[in-house]
């Protein structure tokens, strides 16, 4: 017969191995699989025959039910925190007792002989219920004061995974947060070096790498004046940082690469202070150069808008007066017609430069006029044949050989036939210059080439073999670029100005013996 001092001791015994079970579940971080296991380990230790857990939802609203073991479904699957006054302590329910929550009333439905609850709180808050319930009435207390121990052991395994998930979390986010910080400090083209508070660098970007030339590793621990370089010291500038003051605009200002070329830069200083005390100064550099040329550039293609109305407001008010001239010229001329007098060959002379200023007037107002263009169908090889054909005579002079090689099956093209005529003379006009003294040979060739997209291509060069253009010319499609003694700079760049009009493209090559330019124009798809 076992005596209820024995009887006793194997309930420890078995309370104590609950309480180890519990305190494995310590490991776990999912909630749900700690109130999961601890339910097994309660219904193998407490004489029960029902077990739910209660958690409080995110809402702090009510207490969910988050794990249970039931026959059949007794209790609520949620109780509002309203009836937590009467569950804040251990509470017994017995069957012919008062009901007072929703857990009574269920129990009572059910035909439960005994209820127990005991909250799980902290010294602040309920965040959870433990429930049982028994079939039979037990009017005894030990089962109350067992689950009461386990529910206090379970609170303190449920707060410890909560902290522990909390700092994982917290941990993976400043993880996270941190490889940000890194990924920005070292991607952004802005060089950022941080300081330490005796002005020396603590770490630097590969932006600030680059941009001075300094490898972070030789200048680390260094002073700042090491690498940052300007026309000023930058001495004032970090005593105030030092003092917490941000200095956001100095304007653009020249720096020292360590190559030693200057570079326009806007530097910008940050202190980071803590509880009141300077941490570091963290330094942006910007190098500005890129924008300083498109600033420059910007204001040169205004200055040449300008330029170019004045022109056309000059060239328009002066085209009267050398028509004038030119005429009168021409009257002169022929009342000397049959003199033998000197002035008939300054007159003539005269008449000569009247017209190379028309030209010139034309030209410029071509230039600086907006060009209209007529597109339609037509034949670039017979475009190009007979201009061809009206050059030869000239070229014959001069002893200039002109070729036109075309491939079969050269689709047409749609084009302003009155500016590619302009393209082309302008182009065979400097090539017969540029041969005038020595002869040569001109060829033009007109091949297919790959498509762009489903848009078929035909390429034409014009190569002569004349002296080619000097490098010193510089970029010959530009504006009053020249390398003729009389020249105005502007034939190419109408050039250009159609050939792109028409999207296509133009290049030169030129070497010692041989200028070629290559026109790359769209053609019709279709016979």
């Amino acid at each position: 017969m076992i005596t209820s001092d024995e009887l006793l001791d194997r309930e420890q015994v078995s309370i104590m191995q609950g309480s180890l079970q519990l305190l494995k579940l310590v490991e776990l971080n999912d909630t749900r699989q700690i109130c999961d296991e601890s339910l097994e380990i309660f219904q193998k230790i407490l004489d029960a025959n029902i077990f739910c857990i209660y958690l409080a939802d995110d809402n702090q609203i009510s207490l969910s039910k988050m794990s249970s073991y039931e026959p059949t479904s007794v209790f609520p699957e949620s109780i509002p925190y309203t009836e937590l006054l009467e569950l804040f302590h251990t509470s017994k329910w017995f069957k012919g007792k008062r009901v007072t929550t929703e857990i009574h009333r269920a129990a009572r439905i059910a035909g439960l002989g005994t209820v127990i609850s005991t909250p799980l709180k902290d010294e602040e808050s309920v965040i959870g219920l433990l429930v049982v319930g028994c079939f039979e009435g037990k009017q005894d207390n030990q089962l109350a004061a067992q689950l009461e121990y386990f529910g206090n052991f379970l609170t303190n395994i449920l707060q410890n995974s909560r902290l522990t998930n909390n700092l994982r979390s917290s941990g993976e986010k400043q993880a996270r947060q941190i490889e940000v910080s890194n990924t920005l400090f070292e991607s952004i083209d802005i060089a950022v070096i941080i300081l330490n508070p005796d002005f020396s660098i603590a770490d630097m970007n590969g932006a600030s790498e680059e941009i001075f030339g300094y490898n972070k590793r030789e200048v680390c621990d260094k002073p700042i004046d090491t690498i940052l370089i300007g026309k000023k010291p930058f001495e004032p500038t970090l005593r105030a940082a030092f003092n917490g003051i941000a200095i956001r605009d100095m304007g653009v200002i020249s720096l020292l690469r360590r190559n030693g070329q200057l570079f326009p830069a806007e530097v910008q200083f940050f202190p980071v202070q803590k509880d009141g005390d300077l941490v570091s100064i963290i330094v942006t550099v910007v190098d500005v150069s890129e924008s300083e040329q498109i600033r420059a550039r910007t204001q040169q293609m205004e200055n040449r808008a300008f330029i170019g109305n004045l022109v056309q407001f000059f060239a328009h008010e002066i085209r009267n007066p050398i028509n004038n001239i030119s005429t009168g010229l021409q009257l002169f001329a022929l009342k000397l017609a049959n003199s033998d007098s000197s002035t008939l060959d300054l007159v003539k002379r005269i008449q000569v430069d009247s017209q190379r200023l028309t030209d010139l007037m034309e030209t410029l107002l071509a230039y600086s006029r907006p060009m209209e263009t007529r597109f339609k169908e037509l034949n670039i090889c017979f475009l190009i044949e007979r201009i061809l054909d009206r050059w030869r005579p000239r070229m014959d002079l001069v002893h200039v050989t002109a070729l036109l090689q075309a491939e079969e099956n050269i689709p047409k093209i749609n084009g302003d036939a009155s500016a590619l005529e302009q393209v082309f003379t302008n182009l065979i006009s400097n090539a017969v210059e540029a041969m005038n003294k020595t002869g040569g040979a001109l060829v033009i060739k007109v091949e297919n080439a790959e498509k762009i997209g489903d848009l078929p291509q035909i390429i034409i060069t014009v190569s002569d073999t004349g002296p080619g253009i000097p490098a010193e010319a510089g970029d010959i499609f530009e504006p009053f670029v020249s390398n003729k003694a009389q020249g105005t700079g502007l034939g190419l760049v109408i050039t250009k100005q159609i050939i792109t009009a028409h999207q296509g493209s133009i290049k030169w090559d030129s070497f010692p013996g041989g200028t070629i330019f290559t026109i790359q124009l769209p053609a019709i798809d279709g016979e």
